[in-house]
């Protein structure tokens, strides 16, 4: 564990970091998220120098978080892949959106 962030090193070699804040910001469990996915709870009160007492990966291959005011968080390496931030991922998730370009005379 690095100080700030998690680093995931991937089997096909990319490398992902996630900072700790971040994570917490984005913890699935029901008693963070509504069933329509919105947050229950304002970013603001997340402490910035949060930190995991422990990571693990448990049997179903989920990352499990223990954080120092004892919430727990499981991400999946599925959801968490999909959410890498890296240039490099957010390059190929923007090649596979389609855009459309618009002129405006302003």
């Amino acid at each position: 564990m690095k100080e700030r962030t998690l680093t995931i090193n991937w089997s096909d070699g990319h490398l992902s970091l996630f900072h700790y804040i971040w994570l917490r910001d984005n913890c699935p469990c029901p008693e963070c998220q509504h069933p329509n996915g919105q947050r229950v709870f304002e970013t603001i009160t997340i402490p910035s120098d949060i930190r995991p007492n422990s990571i693990q990966t448990i049997e179903d291959g989920q990352i499990k978080i223990v954080w120092a005011d004892g919430h727990v968080s499981h991400f999946s390496p599925r959801w968490l892949r999909t959410h890498c931030y890296s240039a490099s991922e957010r390059a190929k998730r923007a090649k596979k959106q389609p855009s459309r370009k618009l002129s405006l005379d302003c």
